[in-house]
């Protein structure tokens, strides 16, 4: 029995390894060779679509992870959260084919939110709301309809 559950478990990690794909991009995310790269991207095949995730190589820290419905990670379908360098939340979204769904945030490097919106379908749905980095607010957006829009 445990030599067949130790199999199993090596198939298992065999298939996972052969799901996954690195990729390696330079200060302008073009493609370039390990040596040059300053961002590491891993692509992983799920259940649910791939999931793609990016880190900076030079402090080894997260820069984005996001799930998607294609292979060439260029269809967005589910929830992206990207990261400053330093580690703090950049920005959170849900998207549904490439799209802004739901309540999407994102933050300043500091850590203080920068804007949050609703969306349907891409758009802004309701109210878009901006800080300033030391959490004054700056000015918001309230979506009336299809045709106006008003700003404070």
């Amino acid at each position: 029995m445990r030599l067949f559950s130790l199999l199993f478990l090596l198939s298992v990690a065999s298939t996972l390894c052969a799901q996954q794909k690195e990729l390696y991009y330079d200060a302008d995310w073009k493609p370039c060779d390990v040596s040059k790269a300053s961002f590491a991207s891993f692509i992983i095949k799920t259940d649910s679509g791939w999931v793609m995730s990016d880190y900076y190589i030079a402090n080894k820290q997260i820069q984005m992870k996001g799930l998607f419905a294609d292979e060439a990670c260029k269809i967005r379908n589910g929830v992206s959260v990207w990261y400053h360098v330093n580690g703090y939340l950049s920005s959170y979204a849900y998207f549904k084919n490439n799209k802004k769904e739901g309540a999407c945030y994102s933050y300043h490097d500091n850590g203080m939110m920068r804007d949050s919106a609703f969306y349907k379908d891409g758009e802004v749905t309701d109210t878009y709301l901006s800080w300033h980095r030391n959490g004054v607010m700056r000015d918001s957006i309230k979506r009336l309809n299809d045709s106006i829009t008003v700003s404070v």
